[in-house]
């Protein structure tokens, strides 16, 4: 962990306690604004020089100090100023010393601009419906970015509270934190003045200027005691207001349910939601005005798909938790990110699942979000959930899985540990003991111990602490009389299967708590921890036709297991013959457990393949999802394979879906229950994507009748994979392509529009998906917030990717230089570009040569090499981790891919 003394912060001789911002927003050319900042500040020790954050802006005369001491008022003006643009620091120097004890206001005037890096206070374009450009401007501070917009102390912990004004065109609205106190004509300029925010961090500082619209709601909390009504509001461009009309329901909802859950009354008097076009994250949990893509709270009751609501309730639920947990209490520096993200991804979940128990979204969770995390800390080169950051530009490489959805994880595991009244209770002891100020993990965890009676700092130290996450082998198991004794060990589980004599002595080992059931407690779990490197637990057991036994029941825990060859048997007996003895959680651990071994070469993939051959009776959607998923993925290693492989690996994937094609059709019916839609359409989707000739057939029709005007011919949940079966098995291309350029073009939701720029990728030509690849750069017609996703879909899903991938990483070197002064600022995009340049590709050689590139070795000057590894600089987690993933399917291959030949080979020939 980077101590204080290693991180890059601001001297302590100054400690602000109150701003005064006055800015002019410009959404227009040149896009120019003029600021004024009073900076109040508390004197700590003698000093003539004052230092503050800031990065691009420019500096109007000399900054003006007033110091108060000893009841006497002085006055100064800086004599000097120097800007270092590698600390993004500004000092101002004094004449005279300013006394510690002393309190001083800075007021510095200075010009900003509204910058198109979609960081900072940037601007955000679009076009109105007849056509006209327009802009609004935005704020997108997280991580260290309020210093683009004004000077400040720009650090988590440096709260303050803040009195903001901003002067704008009458016509349009000015939105803030908080709500509007006085609003005035002064000078042709309205004049609106918000009132005092409570004390926050300079990240959570929020504006909004623009031509907006708006529709609201009172959310009325009944607890706790204190707890008032809240104005709720969602706030869009025009034309686009009702498709706020979901969020604002939830909205009013979640701030319901977090007020009673977390017994603390919401602090602010309202809650605004803004869809922005232009925006690099999902969304943004500024203190009462909450900013998203449009794609992330907008959604179409008509046109939009469920798995798009879902993200949508997600994505508010997780915004909202925020206001407690991130914003009312802040992580004391970004090395606790993970607080924020973790926590505000579960109890999200949590409030989601609450307003929808029909949608199971814990059972999604084990497939999705805990797959994802455990994906990316099987890498050597993740990192700890509690992760050294020393400067606060480094913070946007670990906005990632690991610090979103191992975090949301280990919470749920601790949960499972202690039970959910003394999670909830610990969790509110926390939330009182440091409102209104900064927090690390060990005070969470001490909360969590008062509330339990568990040291969970003890349990928890490696889950947080280390990379990684544990294997656990049983070794043997010996079965007397009425009992069966298991004898495991437990090492790291990594991706490529070959952990180091050297890396196994190193590891320390993890509290995993084990959580057994057996054929005779299916779905009451026997809690067991496994705290050393080995040893032996004893169970009731008894033999009978379904004997078994499981650990980590309901999947709580974050390791995978290794079973013996008996215990092998026993669980696929199970799933074949009697499938409702596990429940939909523990089969897809199960599944997961068992190809994630078979791909990091614990074991063959052939004995996941052989698992789900006989996955007939199956019918939960989240296994079949999986199911799927693993399937895609392993196709897509064996890209440059045999044709025979890649097709008996298809006939897997039909066999298991295009015999539900007939049970549930193409039609949706009101009727239809949540879980029978979303089945539906994943049975359509993997039928398609097998090359099943009936799906195919129906969708190449119903696309046709769908551009051609029937809007019925489709529903939303299945448009995205029409299109996409329409370009991949197109005979006349050139046209398919047009006409899903159209509905892009014309698309009224943002997720009828991102399904046709999706289905663009699966064109069935290299020529066409080169002119895929170029859409990113059109910015007439795709977003820059929007660029990376032709990229992405191209890399995993082009029906070419033997020609594909390599003309991707071919593009992305042409083009670095420019997609990192355009993406470089944005919040993970610039990320997105490199690791779908990188990760689907499974060749040795190719991972040197990334490297080599990382390294600058083909440049010309060392001026070069070291501008190169400068700008790589920013993204070299992500594209290390891509590095891996590729060096991980190489060795996939050639340890694996003769037995899976051989098993297709024994199986479909």
């Amino acid at each position: 962990m980077a101590s204080t003394a290693e991180r890059n912060l601001l001297p302590t001789s100054v400690t602000p306690t109150h701003y005064d911002v006055v800015l002019t927003p410009n959404p227009l050319p040149p896009f120019k604004y003029n600021g004024t900042v009073a900076i109040h500040l508390k004197v700590n020790e003698d000093i003539t020089k004052i230092s503050t954050n800031a990065l691009e802006l420019e500096f109007v005369g000399n900054a003006k100090l007033t110091v108060v001491h000893a009841k006497s008022e002085s006055s100064q003006e800086s004599t000097s100023h120097v800007y270092n643009e590698n600390s993004q620091t500004v000092v101002f120097e004094f004449a005279s010393v300013i006394p510690a004890g002393s309190t001083a206001t800075l007021v510095i005037d200075f010009i900003g601009e509204h910058n198109d890096k979609m960081a900072g206070f940037y601007r955000s374009g679009y076009k109105d419906s007849e056509g006209n450009e327009k802009f609004m401007v935005v704020t997108q501070f997280e991580s260290s970015d309020a210093r683009r917009a004004f000077p400040c102390g720009d650090e988590p912990a440096l709260k303050a509270t803040f009195d903001i004004t901003l002067k704008v065109d009458p016509a349009l609205t000015a939105l803030s934190n908080m709500n509007v106190v006085e609003e005035e004509i002064v000078d042709g300029l309205k004049v609106v003045k918000y009132a005092r925010t409570p004390i926050m961090s300079t990240y959570l500082i929020a504006f909004a200027v623009g031509e907006l619209e708006f529709i609201e709601a009172t959310a009325n909390p009944q607890k706790p005691a204190d707890a008032k009504p809240i104005a709720v509001r969602v706030y869009t461009t025009p034309g686009k207001k009702e498709e706020g009309r979901f969020a604002l329901d939830l909205s009013c909802r979640v701030l319901e349910y977090f007020s009673e859950y977390f017994d603390i009354a919401y602090p602010l008097p309202k809650c605004d939601h803004i869809a922005v076009p232009d925006f690099s994250a999902g969304a943004m949990e500024n203190w009462g005005l909450i900013t998203y893509r449009e794609h992330a709270l907008l959604y179409n009751e008509a046109s939009s798909s469920a798995n798009h609501k879902e993200g949508v309730a997600e994505t508010v639920s997780h915004e909202l938790a925020h206001q407690w947990f991130g914003n009312l209490v802040t992580m004391e520096w970004w090395s606790d990110l993970w607080l924020n993200e973790g926590f505000a991804t579960f109890v999200g979940i949590m409030a989601a699942d609450k307003l929808f128990p029909e949608w199971n979204i814990w059972i999604k969770f084990i497939s999705s979000e805990l797959a994802g995390a455990m994906r990316l800390d099987a890498m050597r080169s993740s990192h700890p959930i509690e992760v050294p950051v020393a400067d606060a530009a480094d913070v946007s490489q670990i906005f990632d899985a690991v610090s979103y959805h191992k975090g949301a994880s280990v919470i749920r595991m601790l949960c499972a540990t202690l039970g959910q009244e003394n999670f909830m209770n610990g969790v509110r002891i926390y939330l009182k003991r440091f409102q209104y100020a900064n927090a690390s993990t060990i005070d969470l965890w001490n909360a969590l111990g008062e509330s339990s009676g568990v040291n969970v700092a003890e349990l928890l130290y490696g889950w947080t602490k280390h990379v990684g996450f544990p294997l656990v082998t049983i070794e043997k198991e010996v079965i007397e009389d009425d009992t069966i004794t298991l004898h495991l060990s437990q090492t790291r589980f990594l991706a490529t299967g070959d952990l180091t004599a050297e890396e196994e002595a190193a590891t320390e080992p993890w509290f995993i708590p084990l959580r057994i059931v057996t054929h005779l407690n299916p779905n009451t779990p026997t809690d067991h921890v496994l705290s050393s490197k080995t040893g032996t637990i004893t169970i009731p057991y008894s033999r009978n036709e379904f004997e078994y036994y499981k650990l980590n029941f309901n999947s709580t825990g974050i390791f995978r297991v290794k079973l013996t060859e008996y215990a092998v048997d026993r669980v696929g007996k199970v799933l074949r013959d009697n499938i409702n003895l596990f429940s939909v959680e523990d089969r897809v651990n199960l599944i997961q457990d068992t190809f994630n071994l078979g791909r990091a070469g614990y074991d063959s993939m052939t004995l996941w393949l052989s698992l789900i051959n006989n996955l007939g009776a199956e019918n939960s959607y989240i296994v079949l999802d999986a199911t799927n998923t693993n399937l895609a993925d392993i196709i897509s290693i064996l890209y440059n394979s045999s044709a025979a492989v890649k097709s008996a690996l298809q006939t897997v994937r039909r066999n298991i879906f295009a015999p539900k094609v007939g049970t549930f059709g193409f039609d949706y019916a009101e009727s239809d229950s949540y879980d029978t839609k979303r089945l539906r359409t994943l049975v359509l989707s993997a039928a398609a994507r097998s090359e099943e000739p009936s799906a195919v057939a129906e969708f190449q029709a119903r696309f046709e009748r769908f551009v051609g005007g029937d809007e019925t011919a489709l529903h939303p949940d299945v448009r995205q994979i029409a299109m996409s079966t329409a370009l991949k098995h197109s005979t006349d291309l050139e046209a398919d392509f047009a006409k899903v350029i159209e509905v892009y073009k014309s698309a009224t939701s943002e997720d009828l529009k991102i399904n046709a720029l999706v289905s663009l990728a699966f064109v069935n030509t290299f020529d066409q998906a080169r002119k895929v690849l170029a859409l990113a750069n059109d910015t007439s017609l795709v977003k820059p917030q929007d660029a990376y996703v032709p990229w992405s879909v191209l890399s995993s899903n082009s029906p070419v990717p033997e020609l594909v991938r390599p003309y991707i990483w071919d593009q992305f070197r042409l083009q670095f230089n420019d997609l990192h002064t355009a993406f470089s600022g944005g919040l993970g995009l610039l990320e997105a570009f490199a690791a779908s340049a990188v990760r689907s590709r499974a060749e040795e050689e190719f991972a040197d040569e990334v490297v080599a590139w990382m390294e600058g070795k083909d440049c010309a000057t060392e001026a070069e090499k070291e501008e190169r590894v400068k700008k790589v600089g920013s993204i070299k987690r992500a594209m290390s981790q891509a590095v891996e993933r590729v060096r991980s399917n190489a060795l996939y291959l050639q340890r694996d891919l003769a037995n899976v030949e051989k098993w297709c080979a024994e199986k479909f020939q």
